[in-house]
């Protein structure tokens, strides 16, 4: 069963599913870093691209990923709520910061943010 980060990191990945095959796209290779299971690279190169982009939804949410998957559901669901506060309109983000929080026993936000991620 592909859970919502699965289903995000392949759609991202789809193109070039490798690191290497995309080192000129940090964001693909972020994700692909974290499709391979390399979330200490996926969280480093997203690290490295939010001190130059701090506002960048997308890294904060990879990195959310990462951290989520690490089992880090504290940092996860930090870096979840800036992708959303900095992308509203992706239900991904939603979907995945509910996980955190699920994560983090905090059903009702979970259930909270599940909903908006189906509205959307």
């Amino acid at each position: 069963m592909m859970t919502c980060c699965s289903f995000f990191v392949a759609a991202v990945t789809l193109a070039q599913p490798t690191a290497a095959d995309s080192p000129h796209d940090p964001l693909r290779q972020a994700a692909a870093f974290l499709h391979q299971g390399e979330t200490r690279q996926a969280i480093r190169l997203c690290t490295q691209e939010l001190q130059i982009d701090a506002q960048n939804a997308a890294f904060w949410h990879v990195r959310g990923q990462a951290y989520l998957r690490e089992g880090n559901a504290a940092l996860a669901l930090s870096d979840l709520a800036l992708a959303v506060a900095f992308a509203p309109e992706n239900a991904w983000h939603w979907a995945d910061r509910a996980q955190a929080q699920s994560a983090l026993s905090r059903w009702d936000a979970a259930e909270a943010d599940l909903s908006r991620a189906l509205a959307l």
